[in-house]
């Protein structure tokens, strides 16, 4: 009996000890499952996303570029959560530098952030700061075509009274394709802003606009018509020779011989009117290889005309061979330090004709 009672005692404590051995296993087992369960139910409802909008929002541009590495591999659905993420940091109206980070890692996600497109045209139209304006223009601009949405409020941008908004506004306006009429004649108006900077920017958005640009020409053309040296008419030259879309270029071609014509008229070419030929002839001659053909015989009658106006300063007329810009000295009366002119002489640009002081 008393052996059977140790044998007894003996098991029971063999299973206390085999119970006590494999608990640590089995706890660590359950751990691993448990975590695993709870990352999947993370990832399922978007938070396992968080880490990555921080480091979008970072603002190291090294972190914010891996982490745009790890953000193109993630699913739809991740990236629709995390877009969302980064249009709830744009509207923390107490952190100004968490909505321009929002802003900068929306531009950077590109149209796969087009969602946010509404967002970003409330912060440019309501927003208080020109620092996060600045930012949801280049924003938008990232987004590229899928922000076409914009367009209205990126037209209303350009009378902003800061320089660098205008000019942000015209750099998104060139970078949504395809561009509508109104985006062109609004970047053609940019194109006599009073800003230096503004003006080149759309100088070079009016030119990469391909067969849309056509829409600007009869704007441009009217601007040297109607003054011959005018700002606006210089800069409607430059922008007419940049195009570089061959329809586009038609159409200025077929503009500005009309424009010639209109300007002669029955009276013929006068003194009134020889200096807006002059500039529409030089234009012209760089956009059109028949141009010898049709108009050498007015050119030639324009550079006589133009050789006997007086007063005229020698240098002013070199012996200009056919082919070489135009020049004329009147209307533009200005001065430069860095040389000495006297009242009446104008200056003289290598290859434009009269530059604007």
């Amino acid at each position: 009996m008393r052996n059977e009672t140790e044998r007894a005692q003996e098991a029971d404590r063999q299973t206390k000890s085999h119970r006590a051995g494999a608990t640590p296993k089995r706890r660590k087992l359950l751990c691993g499952l448990t975590l695993m369960a709870v990352m999947l139910g993370l990832v399922s409802s978007g938070y396992a996303q968080e880490p990555l909008v921080e480091r979008l929002l970072s603002s190291s541009e090294r972190i914010r570029n891996y982490a745009l590495d790890e953000f193109k591999n993630l699913d739809a659905d991740s990236k629709k959560t995390v877009v969302t993420r980064l249009i709830e940091a744009l509207k923390d109206k107490d952190d100004q530098r968490v909505q321009m980070s929002a802003a900068v890692a929306l531009g950077t996600i590109g149209p796969a952030a087009k969602d946010a497109v509404p967002a970003l045209i409330q912060a440019l139209k309501y927003d208080q700061s020109s620092e996060v304006r600045g930012a949801a223009l280049s924003a938008l601009a990232g987004i590229g075509p899928a922000a076409r949405d914009a367009v209205p409020a990126l037209i209303q941008a350009l009378k902003y009274d800061e320089a660098d908004i205008r000019e942000g506004a015209v750099r998104a306006l060139g970078d949504l394709r395809p561009v509508t009429r109104e985006a062109v004649l609004a970047i053609v108006q940019a194109l006599n802003d009073r800003n230096r900077w503004v003006r080149l920017v759309a100088r070079n958005a009016f030119a990469h606009m391909g067969p849309a640009a056509k829409e600007g020409v009869p704007t441009l053309v009217q601007w040297m018509t109607d003054s011959a040296y005018s700002r606006a008419s210089i800069y409607a030259s430059d922008a007419l020779g940049d195009m570089r879309d061959s329809a586009a270029k038609e159409e200025a071609v077929r503009a500005l011989e009309q424009a010639i014509e209109d300007a002669i008229g029955d009276d013929g070419l006068t003194h009134m009117n020889v200096d807006v030929v002059n500039r529409l002839l030089t234009r012209l001659r760089l956009l059109t290889d028949t141009y010898y053909e049709k108009w050498g015989d007015l050119e030639r009658e324009v550079r006589e005309m133009l050789a006997y106006w007086e007063p005229k300063p020698p240098e002013l007329h070199p012996n200009v061979p056919e082919g070489q810009p135009l020049r004329s000295h009147r209307h533009l009366f200005c001065s430069n330090r860095s040389r000495s002119l006297q009242p009446g002489w104008p200056i003289l640009g290598a290859n434009r004709g009269i530059q604007a002081c």
